[in-house]
Formats: C-alpha cells, sequence, structure tokens
C-alpha cells in the first residue's frame, strides 16, 4: 500500500529516465496497442509488484520481458527508485529496464475475480499490477 505524503496536493519531482529506462517505457507504450497471447491481457512490458514483511515492508518489483502460451509470464525483478525518505522509511517506484534478477517463469490465473501471478521466492503470495510512477511505501526498520 501507498504510503501518503506528508503535506496535501505533495507530488514527487518528475522522474528523469535514463536512455535505458526511456527505451523500456517506450517499448512498452506500443506493446499495449499490440494485441496479446495472454488470456488475461498481461502484455510485455507490464510492471508488478509484491509488499512483505512482518515489522517492515518490503517491496519487489517486476517487469514482464516475455509470455509462454496462454497463461505463463516470464518476469525479472527490476530495481526501485527512492523517492521519498531515502532511510530506512519512505516511497519508492519501480524503474522500468533496470533488470537485478534472472528471468523465471511464472503461471497466470484468475482467481476471486482478479489476475494472480504467484510471486518469485515468496510463498503463498501474489504479484499486483503497478505503474512506473505509482509510489509504494517502505519501510526496513525491524
Amino acid at each position: 500500500m501507498s504510503k501518503v505524503l506528508a503535506f496535501p496536493g505533495a507530488k514527487p519531482e518528475p522522474r528523469e529516465l535514463d536512455l535505458t529506462a526511456l527505451v523500456a517505457r517506450l517499448d512498452h507504450i506500443a506493446a499495449q496497442a499490440q494485441p496479446t497471447q495472454n488470456t488475461y491481457g498481461v502484455r510485455v512490458g507490464d510492471l508488478f509488484y509484491a509488499s512483505f514483511g512482518y515489522d517492515m515492508t518490503i517491496n519487489n518489483f517486476y517487469q514482464v520481458v516475455g509470455l509462454k502460451a496462454k497463461a505463463t509470464v516470464t518476469l525479472r525483478r527490476i530495481a526501485a527508485d527512492k523517492v521519498t525518505g531515502g532511510g530506512i522509511t519512505g516511497d519508492e517506484r519501480p524503474i522500468r529496464g533496470h533488470f537485478i534478477g534472472d528471468p523465471i517463469d511464472k503461471r497466470a490465473c484468475f482467481s476471486g475475480g482478479c489476475l494472480r501471478i504467484p510471486a518469485p521466492d515468496l510463498h503463498n503470495q501474489s504479484l499486483y499490477p503497478t505503474t512506473d510512477d505509482k509510489l509504494h511505501y517502505y519501510n526496513t526498520m525491524d
């Protein structure tokens, strides 16, 4: 869940995209106009996240880098940009195209009225859709 900034109407500064992130975002925009083979409407370039922790709130961000058959997606973990806080708590957002993990295949399904993609490395957790600029609260203090 994203944390609301401390003062009303405040918005983070626009992100300056490096060449890798800019190309990845433009490729994703172009892919949105194309049909997808995925039964659930997932497209290459879509972003997902998992938020977890008992005393802490940790976010893992993933980008879809491939589609297999009708329900399998290939994901890669991507880096996060600390927008506010910068210390043990704050807000962060995904950095499209900045991969920090190897590809992994996960089978998507439709359960309880919503798309469900199992989170890599997290037992019984699902990934949720996100966007390039959506802020996600983090807290690394134990």
